[in-house]
């Protein structure tokens, strides 16, 4: 069993995710790594709400995460910015300093001296101090209502980013969600444990999806993966579909509506828009929405980020010449599967090999 490490400040627990992820998330700017906390936000609401502990830990752990990766990208220093906000000063919403209100409840030492004795050195510390501090506000705040007050505290960082405002604001904010993410963790100590121990089973010091584990996560640099195919080879887009969702588990995979629908919607150009790969599977023919769709492919994305599965019946199936790209041709679904890993395995370990300069 592992167990987490008690004495990790949160700028340790920041380090060693940066450490595993850095190749990983260097192609993300630091709007995309905000989105990306919002949408862990937005996924931790199903669980709050259901009570269902195990994604609930896991969502937890993956916020913790991914405002662990904005901070470093924006270069911040959670810890810090924790201390300044909630113990340095007057905390938000309450009516003395942190300090004071130590003082208030026995501590007889000076200031200077509280300030040292009691200033949070660790994540479990930050964990216990502010559920001492809002104690009273917390206990009786209903968990669900913790969520939006963390959403809105996102949010707003959000904006501030994008109008591209100071730092400090955007700092105080995120301080705010660790509190929130604190807090909420705080709700449920009793049944999952400390945060730390939550992120540390989700986060061991290793990447989480590789096999066997490496402390230099070698995963995709993608993030998402757009597929579509002919009308005739339905079955096939949804069975690549299924092997890409358990083979590269790391991939958000977005299926195309068509044709299932009668034209290409203003959605499927924001999905084909924000996708990193692109994946069409045809037959014997080119329908014109899988020209439209591989035609947007092209403007959008690398080119070699697009992959063309055609399927022949025998060996002497036509060649499909009104396809602008090499074609990746299959008998069996089988075929397909293996074409596609082998193409994929080998964009990924490019795609690290340019972000490290190799």
């Amino acid at each position: 069993m592992s167990f987490a490490p008690s004495e990790w400040t949160i700028d340790n627990y920041r380090i060693m995710l940066e450490r595993i992820y850095r190749y990983r998330n260097a192609r993300l700017t630091a709007d995309q790594v905000l989105y990306r906390l919002m949408e862990e936000v937005a996924d931790l609401v199903k669980p709050v709400l259901v009570y269902n502990v195990t994604e609930l830990k896991k969502q937890l752990a993956d916020v913790f995460a991914w405002t662990c990766a904005l901070a470093t990208k924006i270069g911040i220093n959670v810890d810090e910015a924790l201390f300044r906000k909630y113990f340095k000063g007057r905390a938000p919403g309450k009516p003395v300093r942190t300090l004071q209100f130590y003082a208030e409840a026995g501590e007889g030492e000076a200031a200077g001296e509280l300030e040292r004795s009691k200033r949070p050195r660790n994540l479990d510390e930050w964990q216990n101090t502010l559920a001492q501090i809002y104690r009273n506000e917390n206990e009786n705040l209903p968990s669900d209502v913790m969520l939006m007050r963390l959403l809105d505290d996102t949010g707003i960082a959000a904006k501030f980013l994008r109008n591209k405002v100071s730092l400090e604001p955007i700092e105080d904010r995120i301080a705010a969600a660790m509190a929130w993410t604190v807090a909420i963790a705080n709700k449920y100590r009793e049944t999952i444990g400390t945060l730390g121990q939550v992120v540390w089973e989700r986060y061991p010091g290793q990447c989480r999806f590789e096999t066997p584990p490496s402390s230099v996560c070698e995963c995709s640099t993608f993030k998402s993966i757009y597929v579509s195919s002919a009308s005739d080879v339905k079955l096939q887009r949804e069975k690549l579909a299924n092997f890409i969702k358990t083979e590269f588990a790391d991939l958000t995979v977005i299926e195309s509506a068509w044709p299932d629908t009668a034209m290409m919607s203003q959605s499927a150009f924001l999905d084909i828009a924000r996708s990193d790969v692109g994946v069409i599977i045809v037959d014997q023919k080119f329908d014109p929405n899988v020209f439209a769709e591989l035609t947007e492919f092209l403007k959008s994305m690398d080119t070699r980020n697009v992959f063309v599965g055609a399927r022949r019946r025998d060996e002497n199936g036509k060649e499909l010449s009104s396809i602008p790209k090499e074609v990746n041709w299959f008998f069996t679904d089988e075929d397909l599967l293996l074409a596609f890993r082998n193409w994929a395995k080998g964009r990924m370990t490019s795609s690290r090999q340019s972000l490290r300069g190799g």
